[in-house]
């Protein structure tokens, strides 16, 4: 990772972490699930979630093992919607067969964000767009924050006191972060 990576903080209540890990991790057929979080801007480095967005199976066009596709419209509608509340949108999803430590965003990930983060940033402007993926054993994140391909860096998350910290394998990967 680069030494001069930005991070970006999410605070949620530690029954609303518990609650998203759940919904994105309880699934026991193993097929990705996600989630979408709303949050509010305290600070340049600071969101706040302010609603969570459980993702329902009429929400896919496609859900399995190690792929899920959204229906058409329900990221525009996601977009509207955190606009109207003035958010930013926090997409999550799940690789719920990676039990290590070392959860990242798989090459399908990375190359669906590439196309997919402009647009959000381009739509919601002055707020990021990030990206959480869990497995089993942690998870990880990215988030941008300028039109363009690559992240502006990681996420952690706050829950009370505690700070949970992404693995930073996604940001190391992708290789342009902070430069």
């Amino acid at each position: 990772m680069h030494s001069d990576i930005m991070r970006l903080e999410i605070e949620m209540s530690a029954e609303e972490f518990d609650s998203l890990c759940r919904q994105l991790l309880s699934d026991t057929r193993g097929h990705e699930q996600a989630a979408f979080l709303l949050a509010t801007l305290e600070s340049p480095s600071k969101l706040r979630v302010v609603e969570s967005i459980h993702a329902s199976q009429e929400d896919w066009v496609q859900q399995g093992i190690g792929y899920l596709e959204l229906r058409d419209g329900l990221l525009d509608e996601l977009i509207r919607r955190a606009h109207r509340e003035g958010a930013a949108l926090v997409e999550a999803h799940s690789h719920p067969f990676d039990w290590s430590s070392g959860t990242c965003f798989s090459r399908t990930d990375e190359r669906g964000l590439s196309e997919v983060a402009p647009h959000v940033v381009w739509r919601l402007p002055n707020r990021p767009y990030v990206a959480l993926v869990f497995g089993q054993g942690g998870f990880d994140s990215l988030f941008w924050n300028v039109k363009r391909s690559e992240p502006s860096g990681d996420v952690v998350i706050r829950t009370g006191d505690v700070v949970h910290e992404p693995s930073g394998l996604s940001a190391s990967k992708w290789g342009t972060i902070g430069e």
